[in-house]
């Protein structure tokens, strides 16, 4: 049964960041509030650095408040996201992804980082229920430190048994806090996703999952989602992320592309929105405009444009090579492969791919005497992931693309 109880909590609370509340009769002022939400929006725009500056002045202001140390443990968490090139909406739609081993390996200051501001947002939360168990806050915030924790096992640890562990007790608290009060709206999230997930288990143990008392509905699911979005105080806009990724993945794209619209207009400085918004489009068919938008992110970068100068990096110009070369923009990619391999941060690993990809965006091209000399570099790195078999294979017989 710890199997199926896995596969049912693995992405339960994947992006299931917290929301500012009120905690308290001396907390529920006008200055919180602002100070929160303008934490948040920093955080949906990449500014990681003002966020926790944000929330560590909350923090000073409402040292008992379990919701600045959560706040802070989710920016470490997306941060480190980030880094690793994990807040992608195709790794998020992808059901395994995060069942696969680690490419990139959290530093130990990041993690215990992240374990003390959830540590402390637990302690007090915990302590507030033990003072008052009705209140309904407390609760809502100690169910979202343990729905973080899950988030960070499975998506930065890999960890099944601690996201199960994290997840079961995020949503049993959640669903405590409906059935007392059916109108915290905030908390629908969570249980929509557990909806979501349990229904679209298998026919083969979704029998099991019944027998153990667990339940659950596709249909139902969407709708827990859909009413948080319509409803929730603070965590709508969380919701819409997480609709529109399983709108993804159920491929109803024309959904998902209005979702992103709306998250796009009100966050404008994040460059993961256009990204996403170009992969929609892809799965779309529409290639040419997911191809200009791939465009206009790179030349926001160029630009130096807050938060776009990010993608300067070789691993990221790597990555939007790949990107276009995916849209068979292979006169496009070319640039950025090669203004990837001009980066002296790329490791061995990435310029053997990056040179293998150049080679075969110039036999796209039919440039094929530049794509031969770009297959023997591969072959004077070390190999990496197959590089080598692949540039003899593409030495042989030119590297043909994939028609989709």
């Amino acid at each position: 049964m710890n199997k199926l109880m896995k596969l049912v909590v693995l992405k339960l609370v994947m992006i299931a960041w917290p929301d500012p509340l009120t905690f308290g009769a001396n907390l529920k002022d006008a200055q919180f509030m602002a100070e929160a939400r303008e934490g948040f929006t920093q955080m949906y725009n990449l500014d990681y650095d003002e966020a926790m500056g944000t929330f560590a002045l909350l923090h000073s202001q409402y040292p008992q408040h379990p919701a600045p140390p959560l706040y802070m443990a989710t920016t470490v968490w997306l941060r480190e996201l980030l880094r690793r090139d994990d807040l992608d909406l195709n790794k998020f739609a992808t059901a395994s992804y995060f069942d696969e081993p680690l490419q990139r390996e959290t530093p130990v200051e990041i993690r215990q980082r992240f374990k003390n501001f959830i540590d402390e947002s637990l302690v007090l939360s915990t302590s507030a229920l033990k003072k008052n168990p009705a209140d309904n806050d407390a609760q809502y915030l100690l169910a979202s430190a343990y729905g973080v924790q899950a988030a960070f096992a499975i998506s930065v640890e890999h960890s099944k048994v601690q996201a199960f562990e994290y997840g079961k007790k995020s949503y049993q608290l959640h669903s405590q806090l409906v059935s007392k009060n059916p109108e915290y709206y905030d908390s629908y999230m969570t249980l929509g996703m557990y909806e979501y997930i349990t229904g679209k288990l298998p026919w083969y143990i979704k029998w099991l999952a019944r027998m153990a008392g667990y339940h659950g509905s596709v249909e139902r699911g969407m709708q827990y989602l859909q009413l948080t979005a319509d409803r929730g105080l603070y965590a709508s806009d969380d919701a819409r992320v997480m609709l529109m990724v399983l709108r993804v993945r159920d491929g109803n794209y024309g959904q998902a592309l209005e979702t992103e619209e709306y998250l796009q207009t009100k966050y404008n400085k994040s460059f993961l929105l256009p990204l996403t918004r170009a992969q929609i489009l892809e799965k779309m068919g529409d290639k040419a405009e997911a191809a200009g938008i791939y465009q206009d992110v790179i030349a926001s970068s160029d630009a130096g444009v807050r938060n776009y100068d990010q993608l300067k990096s070789g691993r990221a110009r790597y990555a939007l090579g790949r990107k276009l070369m995916d849209l068979d923009r292979y006169d496009l990619a070319l640039p950025q492969l090669r203004a990837s391999l001009r980066d002296p941060a790329m490791t061995a690993n990435q310029l053997a791919s990056a040179w293998l990809a150049a080679g075969e965006s110039l036999d796209a091209l039919g440039r094929r005497a530049d794509a031969i000399a770009d297959y023997r570099l591969v072959l004077s790195l070390q190999d990496f992931d197959g590089t080598h078999r692949l540039a003899k294979n593409f030495i042989d017989q030119p590297y043909r693309p994939v028609r989709r």
